[in-house]
């Protein structure tokens, strides 16, 4: 009788080395593929060094090459392209963003008192994700990049005011680059579930 075929679950970890928080979701995806293992038999987790950009792995998951699982916040977009697992891995906290500003820029954004003076400034974000679409639509003045990693350069030459980032991205990345800080005072929140799909 031949032996069942082990699946081989495949993510990206292109430019991912200084994301320290990715071995959460790592780590949650071994829970739940050994917790199922009875269930669906062996499988080998494995990383491979594809998908540039947000955009890039939806295709790449999409047209079934390469890599076949990523962790992301939802769209309406991504989910007609997708099929996620619609158990949000931070219970909402995703959609709780924080600020990463170069280090001596503190006292500029303490004297923010409402959204509309938040939204004289400019945040970057990358061109293809979805809390992009939800700032434009709110009015917030963006920066786009294609390349996620560009972003923490750009912005410590001030290129742009600030970096909203998720709660467990901003005090991660924080201690990889130095000259910037996280802001302490202002905090921005909309709905953004992150799935595995």
């Amino acid at each position: 009788m031949p032996a069942a075929a082990m699946d081989v679950v495949k993510y990206s970890t292109y430019g991912r080395e200084l994301l320290p928080y990715d071995l959460y979701y790592i780590e949650l995806l071994k829970l739940v593929l050994d917790k199922s293992q009875d269930k669906f038999g062996e499988y080998l987790l494995k990383g491979v060094k594809v998908g540039k950009t947000q955009a890039n792995m939806v295709t790449l998951i999409k047209h079934k090459k390469v890599i076949n699982i990523l962790w992301t916040m939802t769209s309406k977009e991504r989910e007609q392209d997708l099929q996620p697992i619609r158990i949000p891995l931070f219970k909402g906290l995703g959609g709780c963003r924080i600020f990463l500003i170069e280090k001596d820029l503190q006292a500029k954004f303490s004297l923010v008192k409402d959204a509309e003076q938040l939204k004289t400034l400019y945040a970057c974000q990358g061109a293809d994700w979805p809390d992009t679409e939800i700032l434009s639509a709110n009015g917030f003045n963006l920066f786009k990049a294609e390349v996620h990693n560009s972003l923490y350069e750009m912005l410590a030459k001030g290129r742009f005011d600030y970096f909203p980032r998720a709660i467990h991205e901003a005090f991660a990345e924080v201690k990889f680059h130095p000259k910037l800080a996280v802001e302490q005072k202002l905090l921005i929140s909309y709905p953004a579930p992150f799935f595995f799909s």
